[in-house]
Formats: structure tokens, C-alpha cells, sequence
């Protein structure tokens, strides 16, 4: 990949009526490495959904 991949969990947050647009904010700190992957499958598999 030329530019880095983030991720963020909609888990927890409220629902939205709108259907046309929604914004997110995603951190900058959420960037989607090899090793992030890793943590959050581990963490899927023993129930701690991110």
C-alpha cells in the first residue's frame, strides 16, 4: 500500500438517523499495520471485540 490504512470500531456508538451522510473520526494512532491486524483478530478470538 502506498498510503497507510486506519481503522476505527463503530461498536458502542448511537445510532444515526441519517442516511444519507455520516461522519466519523478515525485516529491517527488507529493505523492498520500488520501487527495491529494481529491484535485485533487475538483480541476477536478470546471475545474482547474492538
Amino acid at each position: 500500500m502506498r498510503n497507510p490504512g486506519y481503522w476505527v470500531s463503530l461498536r458502542g456508538m448511537p445510532d444515526t438517523e441519517n442516511t444519507t451522510n455520516v461522519t466519523i473520526e478515525i485516529p491517527r494512532s488507529n493505523q492498520l499495520t500488520p501487527l495491529s491486524l494481529q491484535s485485533i483478530i487475538q483480541r476477536i478470538s478470546f471475545g474482547d471485540l474492538p
